[in-house]
């Protein structure tokens, strides 16, 4: 992606979208001239991180002649490195990512070629009149299919090549792969090697838990990539307004279930805190907003109503007993084959509220059913769950609505990222689930909130 930058607004812009996207284990090489704006976009990106977790912040400047400053913030730290008076070519920085995010000035070459599977790369150049800002991601890069052909050769699988498959918006890698016998899918965590053990861990409490996942046939710790069943056919989401969607959803709502059945806690699953939801929903609506301030103009202002409204409407909602939760489940992550339905993208499997993956679900950010499917889904999951179907209703609208605002910011970062589709085909659908949400809960200050939003961003 490029970027033309005429002032500094428009710099403090992009660094404000760049702080939302960036991650722990996530490196960041910033190239250019001296004097074109590395450290001072730089420090925009840590200011930007600041204010968002409402921390005090003193920007330590280029560390030149100190080689790194350490950023300590709540989701991860910051390590900022300047090699511009460095000359060794033997320099790792492997010690340091320990879930911390790295940016780099002045890159070593070595380090360049070592973390190039892994690395956004921000290079900056100057003209008269602007800053012009390209920014190439990681997902660019491609894996070392030598290396995991030899690693599959090795376990006497005989390969007859590889063919590319589509990840959607993922930044996993997953390549198809024939054999003389049989169709398997290799997929590589290289540009996320944190997620390759959370994907393993992930499976396995799946299996146990009598959810259809596809099988992991093997795996390569060094190379960070699972060799997986393939299933001949294109995700669940397929068959949406198709008869065999019938099928799907009640079978998704029964693994759904399996899922969740009550059970001895899993270790080493991770738990999110009881604020998880209205603070991703506070993000996300914030984010969207942000997006389009050129055009909403009074953002700051709606920022704070929605803020004040979510908070007093969701107290009762942040109190729950967390349960086994997928995070993302609905038809993108279903395969549907031989009349079952197999779970993917899980790694990400995680304690959190009850209702979050059933709302995913039912109240999809990508698409609407009928009433009436809404309604058979909804009695089925409160039947196999043993819920008052009345409560049931009205907590499912609310959960709903916090992830979709959740979503709305989603969408604006994978705008951000270069894959802006989704902001483009989606937003629409997802604002329609929003005020279905608002209208059964009756939130008329935030329906009033919302059409203002929505109406000058669409």
């Amino acid at each position: 992606m490029r970027f033309a930058v005429s002032n500094e607004i428009e710099l403090k812009t992009l660094a404000r979208n760049i702080s939302r996207s960036i991650s722990k284990n996530q490196i960041i090489f910033f190239e250019g001239e001296a004097g074109s704006g590395k450290t001072t976009l730089i420090r925009y990106i840590l200011s930007e991180i600041s204010k968002s977790e409402k921390k005090t912040f003193y920007f330590q400047g280029s560390p030149t002649y100190q080689r790194e400053h350490i950023y300590n913030f709540n989701k991860f730290n910051i390590i900022h490195f300047d090699f511009y008076q460095v000359q060794n070519n033997k320099l790792d920085l492997d010690e340091y990512f320990n879930d911390n995010c790295i940016l780099v000035e002045w890159p070593l070459e070595n380090l360049m070629k070592k973390y190039n599977h892994m690395a956004l790369s921000i290079n900056i150049s100057v003209t008269e009149e602007k800053r012009n800002i390209e920014m190439k991601s990681s997902s660019q890069n491609k894996i070392n299919l030598i290396k995991i052909k030899n690693h599959l050769q090795n376990k006497n699988f005989k390969i007859g090549g590889f063919l590319n498959f589509k990840s959607d918006a993922s930044e996993k890698i997953f390549k198809l792969c024939k054999t003389a016998n049989q169709s398997l899918l290799v997929l590589s965590f290289l540009n996320k090697p944190s997620e390759y053990k959370k994907y393993i861990k992930a499976t396995g409490v799946l299996i146990s838990q009598n959810v259809n996942t596809p099988k992991i046939i093997d795996q390569s710790n060094l190379h960070k990539f699972v060799i997986m069943d393939y299933f001949p056919i294109a995700n669940a989401s397929k068959y949406f307004q198709k008869p065999q969607i019938k099928k799907i959803l009640p079978l998704a709502v029964r693994a759904l279930t399996n899922l969740q059945k009550p059970r001895k806690k899993f270790s080493g699953v991770p738990v999110k805190s009881q604020n998880n939801l209205l603070n991703d929903a506070l993000n996300g609506i914030e984010t969207f907003i942000d997006h389009y301030d050129h055009k909403i103009q009074i953002g700051f202002y709606l920022n704070k109503l929605v803020k004040e409204s979510l908070k007093k409407s969701t107290e009762k909602y942040r109190k729950f007993k967390p349960t086994l939760t997928h995070g993302d489940f609905f038809l993108d992550n279903l395969i549907y084959y031989n009349r079952k339905v197999y779970v993917i993208d899980h790694q990400d499997t995680h304690y959190n509220h009850p209702l979050l993956d059933i709302s995913s679900l039912i109240f999809d950010a990508r698409r609407s059913y009928s009433t009436k499917v809404e309604d058979k889904l909804l009695k089925l999951y409160a039947r196999r769950m043993k819920l008052n179907l009345k409560e049931f209703r009205s907590d499912i609208h609310m959960i709903s609505l916090l992830r979709n605002l959740r979503i709305l910011g989603n969408w604006v970062q994978l705008y951000n990222a270069g894959k802006p589709k989704y902001l483009k085909v989606f937003r629409k659908n997802t604002w329609s689930q929003i005020f279905k949400h608002i209208e059964y809960l009756r939130l008329w200050d935030l329906r009033e909130i919302f059409m203002e939003i929505y109406n000058k961003t669409s």
